[in-house]
C-alpha cells in the first residue's frame, strides 16, 4: 500500500527531491493543472489551445490516479484494517469503536 500511495503522489505531484535540483521531469497532473488555470486566471483572452490541451491531459491522467487511489481506500485499505484487528492489533483513531 505504501508503494501505491508513493506512486499516485508521485504523478499527482512528481518526485520531490529531484524537482529541489531542477531534474527534468515529465509534467505532473498539478503542474498541467497549474498551466490550465494560473495561465488564464490575470487573463481577458481566455484560455489557449496549450492551456485547454493542458486541462484535457489533467483529466484523463486523473481517471486513472483516481481509480488507483478508489481501490486502495475501498478494496485494500479495509482488507488490511481487518487482517490487523484479526491478529490483535489495538484500535487507532478513526477506526470503529471496539466493544468492551
Amino acid at each position: 500500500m505504501k508503494q501505491e500511495l508513493y506512486y499516485i503522489e508521485l504523478v499527482l505531484s512528481g518526485n520531490q527531491s529531484k524537482a529541489e535540483i531542477g531534474a527534468l521531469e515529465p509534467m505532473t497532473i498539478r503542474q498541467r493543472l497549474q498551466v490550465a488555470g494560473f495561465g488564464s486566471a490575470y487573463s481577458t483572452y481566455g484560455p489557449t489551445a496549450t492551456q485547454r490541451q493542458s486541462l484535457v491531459i489533467a483529466s484523463e491522467q486523473y481517471t486513472t490516479i483516481r481509480e488507483r487511489l478508489n481501490a486502495l481506500i475501498m478494496t485494500r485499505l479495509p482488507d488490511f484494517e481487518r487482517r490487523l484487528h484479526a491478529a490483535g492489533a489495538p484500535w487507532t483513531p478513526g477506526s470503529a469503536v471496539p466493544r468492551f
